[in-house]
């Protein structure tokens, strides 16, 4: 687990639900992604690069030059390609780690944010937070496939059957609350639901049976049906969650101004564990199976 208000990585040991290492690095992480049992990769928003973490030994080292302000990542294993949201350049960067590592870069909209990738069609859909705009890009060239409108302020995103599953804080002065479902078939939104106050990120179950809404304004989780997109249950967390986790039966929430990791169990719906962290818990990968 990251942190946002400090240079940190958290390792929580899930089986005993208790930190077991704390890594200081040189600088605040802003996301990263695992692309084999033994190296993640991290981004920050204060470097110009990319970087490779070794897990067995803790080296850490550049891998690409991509420029300031890459606040995003998602990796996609079949293709071995990372793709990055850089926000203060108003850029979206593909790294291709097969055959060599080569950067490809287009730009975006204002303030690129989340991102979510569509492997039926290889498709990344990238929500601009002051352009009010999701773009959808195909995942080989980064062509501009087309532009929608879901909600103003856009933020938070997950592919889902396909379809969007789309969030966000909505137009000033008027947060938003809802949750949107947009239909990329039909090209417009077919369900909206109410939410909390500002659902700004989203998880499914492995078996795609649950989504979870993740309402940072209200500090709420709100567990979805995707069969009718009608909320089930909803239930309280700590300040500010910000980030989520689903593994086998339990979704981890961290809580960015709350200090904690909480833990809730998917069948009955409630809080059983929260694991207090460094201040501003952030973004989550799970590492099976490394020590």
């Amino acid at each position: 687990m990251s942190h946002l208000k400090n240079p940190l990585l958290t390792v929580i040991d899930l089986n005993e639900q208790e930190i077991i290492r704390e890594l200081e690095l040189p600088f605040i992480v802003s996301d990263m992604v695992k692309i084999n049992e033994n190296e993640i990769i991290i981004s920050s928003q204060q470097t110009d690069s990319l970087y490779r973490l070794t897990l067995d030994d803790h080296i850490l080292e550049p891998l690409v030059e991509t420029g300031k302000g890459i606040n995003e990542l998602i990796y996609t294993e079949k293709t071995g390609t990372i793709y990055a949201a850089n926000s203060l350049r108003d850029e979206l960067v593909k790294v291709s780690l097969q055959d060599g590592i080569t950067v490809n870069k287009k730009s975006t909209e204002e303030h690129p944010s989340s991102l979510t990738y569509n492997p039926d069609r290889d498709e990344l859909y990238l929500a601009n937070v002051y352009d009010h705009s999701i773009q959808r890009f195909n995942g080989d060239s980064l062509e501009l496939i087309d532009t929608l409108t879901i909600v103003d302020r856009p933020n938070g995103l997950l592919y889902y059957d396909q379809h969007l599953i789309a969030g966000g804080h909505g137009a000033a002065g008027e947060l938003n609350r809802d949750v949107f479902i947009f239909s990329l078939s039909e090209k417009e939104t077919v369900h909206q639901l109410t939410a909390g106050l500002m659902p700004i990120d989203f998880v499914k179950t492995d078996d795609s049976e649950r989504l979870y809404a993740i309402s940072h304004g209200s500090h709420e989780v709100y567990e979805i049906d995707p069969e009718n997109f009608s909320v089930l249950r909803k239930i309280e967390v700590g300040f500010n969650p910000y980030s989520s986790l689903y593994h086998s039966g339990t979704l981890f929430i961290s809580t960015l101004d709350g200090h904690t990791v909480t833990l809730i169990e998917t069948d009955n719906f409630q809080v059983y564990k929260e694991i207090a962290v460094a201040p501003g818990p952030h973004t989550m990968i799970l590492l099976e199976g490394t020590k």
